[in-house]
């Protein structure tokens, strides 16, 4: 059974609703969910090591700018990892796991990673990210206006020789934004509606852009 870790912060008053629904929600599909202590923040995905596309744990630098004036919240994700028994392989290459959206082979990331990473031209850093992770392809979203620069309502959806984006109607960046890559065909989508519907609304999408 898959075990999804939370930080033990959620336990805080202030996130008793969350860890409530949380627990509620994994007891009631007999589903596992842990929670790790000695974090300091709560948000597990920033700062963990992502996986790779075979099977490795790579450990990012997790100083991103948006935290500059709150280093407290700052948590090293390969500590916690080793106490979970992960074993991590290190970069010095700055990444916040919300920046960081993968199916299969095939990767988004927004282009705040170029400011957090100045020393390393475009190619020189997407090309080291594409070795560490085993990708084949990643796909830069500009964005501009974000705090945070995070990816969370972007899904890539592959069809025979089609390539789309899905981004969510609400998201930060634009439509015209996000096909500024050249690489791929950009679709608005309504995140709620698309996920009550899953697979049915998918199919619909693609049937529609043929």
């Amino acid at each position: 059974m898959t075990t999804i870790y939370f930080s033990a912060l959620l336990k805080q008053k202030k996130y008793l609703p969350v860890y409530n629904k949380l627990v509620k929600l994994f007891e009631d599909n007999n589903l596992s969910c842990k929670f790790v202590e000695e974090t300091n923040d709560i948000w597990m995905r920033d700062f963990m090591p992502i996986k790779s596309t075979d099977d490795k744990y790579i450990q990012f630098d997790y100083h991103p700018k948006y935290l500059e004036k709150y280093p407290k919240l700052i948590t090293d994700g390969s500590i916690i990892a080793k106490k979970l028994g992960i074993d991590t392989i290190k970069t010095d290459i700055k990444l916040d796991g919300g920046n960081f959206v993968c199916r299969n082979k095939t990767a988004i990331i927004t282009s705040r990673i170029f400011k957090e990473n100045p020393n390393n031209s475009r190619q020189e850093l997407t090309d080291k990210i594409k070795t560490l992770l085993k990708l084949d392809k990643i796909i830069i979203i500009e964005e501009e206006n974000d705090i945070y620069g995070h990816t969370p309502l972007f899904e890539p959806v592959y069809d025979e020789d089609m390539n789309i984006c899905l981004i969510d109607t609400g998201s930060f960046a634009t439509k015209e934004k996000a096909g500024k890559d050249g690489h791929i065909t950009v679709v608005d989508i309504d995140t709620f509606d698309y996920w009550q519907n899953g697979n049915t609304k998918k199919q619909n999408l693609l049937k529609n852009m043929k």
